[in-house]
């Protein structure tokens, strides 16, 4: 994600954000880093959150440019009640011709720009992912949007996404987390999917991945508690982070004991003077 190298511009982006799916709760995290650029350099960095709660019931996620993501958003205000009474599939059809009637007339305006101000300023305008999780008819689904409209239905089989800046750090770090903690193929309890969603990108965040940082933004969507959607404080966050210490230390007595155990290696040969 950069701004053009010429003709001045500023934008705005949203970096990462990565979904759990629990037994029935959903868990979103992400981290709280959105960059304003010029002339084709990151300018400053400030703090935000980029998970928004719609009317308490609705999660949405977007990475990429923000204004059109705060677009999709406000789009979104009107069925955010209609959802729990339809089945995701319906619901994900209107939502992608929703984001489309959107992106449509931006893609047509940034393709018009681009002999002015060039590919990649035309298109940074334009360019936006999200994610949205919600409580349909039969139960709480996660659909992704991709930045051309296409939409995808996650499910058991599809248990968590990463979006954004950290993908390529975070999807083989939760895979292996996925792994080994449910490798029985059951779904993690919501605060095991909030555990797995903010280690993920607070990993992210010490291996120092570009765009991304200045906090961490965790929410869960739960049809049984009121408000379904919240925030997590941080004291509610603190035992995760106890947890994700033990976790290193005990991978520390692992390897202890395996050197323990290693058997000597035998001297390291020399070449023998004549």
């Amino acid at each position: 994600m950069a701004a053009p190298p010429q003709h001045g511009k500023s934008m705005m982006v949203v970096d990462f954000i990565a979904w759990c799916a629990g037994k029935n709760p959903d868990d979103k995290a992400a981290d709280k880093q959105t960059s304003h650029g010029s002339h084709g350099a990151m300018t400053v960095a400030l703090p935000t959150t980029k998970i928004l709660s719609i009317k308490d019931k609705v999660l949405l996620a977007s990475s990429g440019y923000r204004g059109l993501g705060q677009q999709f958003s406000a789009s979104l205000e009107k069925s955010a009640d209609l959802y729990d009474q339809q089945f995701a599939p319906v619901s994900a059809r209107d939502i992608q011709a929703e984001f489309r009637r959107l992106v449509n007339p931006a893609f047509e305006t940034a393709q018009k720009a681009v002999p002015v101000i060039g590919q990649i300023a035309a298109q940074s305008d334009v360019v936006c992912a999200s994610i949205l999780a919600a409580k349909f008819r039969a139960g709480v689904s996660l659909i992704e949007i991709t930045p051309v409209g296409a939409v995808e239905l996650y499910s058991a089989e599809l248990p968590f996404i990463c979006l954004g800046s950290g993908k390529q750090n975070s999807d083989p770090f939760l895979a292996f987390l996925w792994k080994v903690f449910f490798a029985t193929g059951s779904l993690p309890t919501i605060s095991e999917g909030v555990l797995m969603a903010y280690w993920s990108i607070k990993t992210a965040i010490s291996l120092a991945t570009p765009h991304i940082g200045l906090g961490i933004d965790v929410f869960i969507l739960d049809p049984n508690a009121n408000p379904w959607t919240r925030e997590l404080n941080e004291e509610e966050l603190a035992p995760h982070d106890e947890f994700i210490s033990e976790a290193a230390n005990a991978l520390r007595a692992v390897r202890d004991t395996m050197r323990g155990k290693a058997e000597k290696l035998p001297d390291v040969p020399t070449l023998k003077k004549d």
